[in-house]
């Protein structure tokens, strides 16, 4: 009774199990790959063929409205309590834009009078 208890060939093939299993894992072919590379170079170019930009200066000044410059002051000094229009919406006239606090008084402004005047004012070009 000199037979081993496992086949010589079963030893061997365990011997190299600790180098792992074999992968058939192929790499993309290169034709999709030539494919991708074409497809970038072909939208590169169709972008700068195509492709617009905005020329860009740079200057010194200001920039004033073609009506001239017009400080408006408030008549007096009060926090906003409510809004009665959302922002970037539409108004009617003499429609209420905000609710306004003034020295503990409730004041419903509608437009500001210095505002009314300086819309009806021509003012001169420069």
């Amino acid at each position: 009774m000199n037979q081993a208890l496992f086949r010589q060939e079963a030893l061997q093939a365990k011997r190299g199990s600790w180098l792992g299993s074999i992968s058939l894992a192929q790499p993309l072919p290169l034709w999709v790959l030539t494919g991708f590379a074409a497809l970038a170079a072909l939208t590169i170019g169709l972008f700068l063929f195509f492709g617009s930009y905005t020329r860009r200066a740079q200057v010194s000044g200001h920039l004033v409205p073609s009506q001239g410059m017009a400080m408006i002051l408030a008549p007096a000094t009060g926090i906003i309590s409510q809004m009665q229009v959302a922002e970037c919406s539409y108004v009617a006239r003499d429609q209420a834009l905000l609710e306004a606090d003034i020295l503990g008084e409730q004041r419903l402004l509608r437009k500001p009078p210095r505002q009314a005047y300086i819309s009806k004012v021509e003012l001169p070009a420069r």
